[in-house]
């Protein structure tokens, strides 16, 4: 299978992929794990958009997409007890605009 195992950059720093095709069958990284930045680790939905991200640093990201695929809402959280430090959301009208 053709996909990145690890990538390096100028600053230095180096991001590792994990896969794992029990969780994930479609060969999508569900963990990231920079030199620098820490740990992400990625749930997708059916269609292969992230639906949440356990973040470095204890936040969790979650998203929420229209029927139409677009991301309507992003919620920010600490892990640790859920409580919300970031909520954003977007709506569209039927011509498409925000």
């Amino acid at each position: 299978m053709d996909r990145p195992l690890k990538a390096s950059d100028s600053v230095p720093s180096t991001v590792t992929f994990a896969y794992n095709h029990t969780a994930e069958p479609r060969c999508i990284a569900i963990r990231s794990t920079d030199s620098v930045a820490g740990t992400f680790e990625a749930a997708y939905d059916a269609d292969g958009a992230v639906a949440s991200e356990t973040l470095s640093g204890g936040f969790v990201m979650t998203q929420e997409k229209s029927p139409t695929g677009d991301a309507t809402s992003r919620t920010f959280a600490k892990a640790s007890d859920g409580t919300i430090v970031l909520s954003d959301h977007v709506s569209h009208s039927a011509a498409g605009r925000r």
